[in-house]
């Protein structure tokens, strides 16, 4: 197996680096331009746009006062976030009128991940990348909501590896993704989604989740639908989610526990703080902690970033990295069943 991670994490602790909050920066933004350049400044800018921060990144050098950045490059970054900012403004509009029919049919809804964090922890929303934007609905009501869709000109697009919890919703500002379950079947030992929905709420024109939901899905989603290390974006979302929530622990940690996913949030915290001083009790970090061998061995996988394995070694991945994010062997053969019914159902269709 490949190790991809290490040029990887160079460069995201160089990003990290201009992400941080003001007061704990270590070098003026010439200083990091030229480190930067260094690196190849066409590369860096690429790899920003990526891993989902680059109008973050573009907000803050365009903040710095004087005639520190060279013309150019001024040029480039305000395209780019004036890009984001137009983006933003077409998938608001989207999600209004969406929420407005949900709202008038009585639907339950829950605008989750990045338009929810974006609001919630973000000063400017509009430079917080979303990709596309994810919706929450009752499982019950998702035939209805899919036709509501429709009926609106809106195209469906249900793939069979996703179609247990999730499907794609195309609209006019891009895509949606419509969930009625926020993991596949099987990866969480409760409805989490129904809680989810249950204790919404209301901010601005969205229908949110809570901040303790707004946490808890950042510390697990991630980690199980994207293997922990797949964009720096998601490491600067838990850092803002635990400066700025005043977590109640007590309740997350018990939630975790029902879920059997206190590993999955050690593995998201443990990667986040490799690139930012999150602020973490040591009394929730040493509760989070698994025994000592699996620390060491996921640590292993982290640094290897397994998300950028993914796509040549899927089937490694997953068992070998994704599974042992469970707290429990029964929680994985619950996780293995998740994938085709059955663990061996799983086996046999991954190993014939």
């Amino acid at each position: 197996m490949s190790d991809p991670g290490r040029n990887a994490f160079a460069l995201r602790t160089l990003l990290a680096e201009r992400l941080q909050p003001e007061e704990e920066r270590r070098a003026p933004a010439e200083a990091w331009i030229e480190r930067a350049s260094s690196a190849g400044l066409e590369h860096v800018l690429d790899f920003a746009r990526r891993e989902g921060v680059k109008p973050l990144l573009a907000k803050d050098l365009l903040a710095e006062p004087g005639d520190g950045l060279p013309p150019a490059l001024r040029e480039r970054l305000e395209q780019s976030l004036r890009l984001a900012r137009g983006h933003h403004l077409q998938q608001a509009r989207m999600l209004q009128e969406v929420g407005e029919w949900l709202d008038a049919a009585d639907v339950p809804h829950v605008v989750f991940k990045g338009p929810s964090l974006a609001h919630r922890l973000y000063p400017e929303p509009a430079t917080r990348q979303a990709t596309d934007l994810d919706l929450l609905v009752p499982r019950d009501r998702r035939d209805e909501v899919l036709r509501g869709f429709a009926s609106r000109g809106y195209t469906i697009h249900r793939a069979a590896e996703r179609d247990s919890h999730e499907c794609d919703v195309l609209g006019p500002a891009g895509a949606i993704d419509l969930h009625w379950d926020l993991l596949r079947p099987g990866r969480l030992r409760f409805d989490l989604a129904a809680r989810v929905l249950t204790k919404r709420v209301r901010r601005g024109a969205l229908w949110v989740p809570r901040d303790a939901d707004l946490l808890l899905l950042a510390l697990i989603h991630p980690a199980i639908t994207e293997h922990v290390t797949a964009r720096l974006l998601k490491a600067v979302d838990l850092d803002l989610a635990l400066r700025l929530l005043a977590p109640a622990w007590g309740e997350t940690l018990e939630t975790l526990g029902r879920l059997g996913l206190r590993t999955a949030a050690w593995a998201q915290l443990t990667w986040t703080r490799s690139f930012f001083a999150s602020p973490l009790p040591l009394e929730v970090e040493r509760t989070l902690e698994p025994p000592g061998w699996q620390a060491r061995y996921l640590r292993t996988w982290l640094n290897r970033d397994p998300a950028a394995q993914y796509p040549e070694h899927r089937h490694l991945v997953r068992a070998g990295f994704s599974l042992a994010l469970h707290d429990s062997p029964l929680d994985v053969m619950r996780a293995l069943g998740s994938y085709a019914g059955s663990p061996a159902g799983w086996f046999s269709r991954n190993h014939a």
